[in-house]
């Protein structure tokens, strides 16, 4: 994928299947859009450390709708992600499941907990 005035960058959407052991497991996987939070960061004020500030929290419906009032201002917003595709992975994960193609298992090995991402490094042409 490619931002206007950013570059290229990668994208990539994993497809994870949540088994529904119970009626508790059931009841955290059905979240809406609503109660999903996120938050929005100013990036621009300590350019260039990168760290931001969160200047407040908007819900996944809210960044759906295609535009979010941060600080009294109409911002304009899209999605890195598709339901469209979303969907489609989920119906091809349940077809495997249904069919035994797809066999859940024990982890192989735990994800690093105390792993931190690296920020982004901004290179510049030498002059």
């Amino acid at each position: 994928m490619s931002f206007r005035g950013y570059g290229v960058s990668l994208a990539l959407g994993i497809g994870v299947p949540i088994p529904i052991l119970n009626e508790d497991v059931l009841k955290r996987a059905c979240v809406r859009d609503r109660d999903i939070m996120a938050p929005v960061v100013d990036y621009s004020q300590d350019y260039p450390q990168n760290t931001g500030k969160v200047i407040c929290y908007v819900s996944y419906e809210q960044l759906r709708s295609g535009q979010i009032d941060v600080e009294g201002e109409k911002i304009a917003v899209g999605s890195l992600s598709s339901y469209y595709k979303a969907l489609q992975i989920a119906n091809l994960l349940a077809d495997e499941i249904r069919q035994g193609d797809f066999r859940l298992a024990e982890p192989i090995a735990p994800l690093a907990k105390d792993k931190k991402m690296k920020p982004l490094v901004t290179r510049r042409r030498p002059s």
